[in-house]
């Protein structure tokens, strides 16, 4: 579309009967060609009401696409690239594209993000973190509130399948005069406890096997993992968008 300064400027040359000069500032200012640079002319001196660019074909969609696969299955694609410029009177850079959708080859890409997307897909994982140990931290507040404390003790330890991945304690512990075991969740190379050693247990009343351990690595270690990380993310999100709408 012609901007509005150049159509002002356009229309101003038009009533000083300079049209020449018009059409001569389209195709310099604009890169027009001749063709198109005419036709703006004669639509801005009311010759015409077809809006420049939006020219149609006399060949319809269907065989124009038809004629462009033929050319690409007998490795013409320069010829349709032509065939599809002169037809719809469009760029080259926009017949290669028309081309290049039908080609059979070529499959649907997304386009490239740009920062601004990157930018608010940062900030949507940052969001998501936050949530995320919020809801976290939250279900720990609920769950401890309501439980039984109870001392138990570690009697093993439990390593990992994959070898440098640490273990986890196995604690044993004593609810209503029964011997019950529980299996810590968090695996810490070296270990957070030791064999023999006594630990802080919350264990819902309702359901005895439901155990937490109260230690910092069982309780809080995704907390703050996905807490500092929806931070980080949330900053450079957000920031990002903030300089990016100023820059508008």
């Amino acid at each position: 579309m012609l901007p509005p300064q150049s159509q002002a400027k356009v229309k101003e040359l038009l009533q000083s009967g300079q049209k020449m000069a018009a059409i001569q500032f389209l195709c310099n200012e604009h890169k027009l060609s001749l063709p198109d640079a005419k036709h703006w002319v004669s639509y801005l001196a009311g010759e015409t009401t077809q809006l420049p660019g939006t020219q149609t074909s006399v060949v319809s969609p269907a065989l124009m696409r038809a004629r462009v696969e033929d050319l690409l299955r007998s490795n013409n694609k320069i010829q349709a690239v032509k065939m599809v410029m002169a037809e719809y009177r469009i760029s080259l850079k926009q017949a290669k594209e028309l081309v290049d959708a039908v080609a059979p080859s070529q499959g649907f890409t997304f386009p490239k993000a740009g920062p601004g997307l990157v930018f608010l897909l940062l900030a949507g994982i940052g969001t998501l973190f936050t949530m995320l140990s919020i809801y976290w931290l939250w279900t720990d507040y609920t769950f401890t509130s309501k439980a039984t404390i109870v001392t138990g003790t570690v009697v093993d330890m439990h390593y990992g399948m994959v070898s440098g991945n640490g273990a986890a304690p196995v604690v044993a512990y004593q609810w209503q005069g029964k011997e019950m075991t529980f299996e810590g969740s968090t695996y810490s190379n070296p270990p957070a406890v030791e064999v023999g050693e006594q630990v802080e247990l919350f264990v819902n009343p309702d359901n005895p096997k439901d155990v937490l351990i109260n230690m910092i690595s069982e309780r809080y270690i995704l907390i703050f993992i996905f807490g500092f990380m929806g931070f980080v993310f949330s900053l450079i999100g957000y920031l990002g968008l903030w300089f990016g709408r100023k820059r508008v």
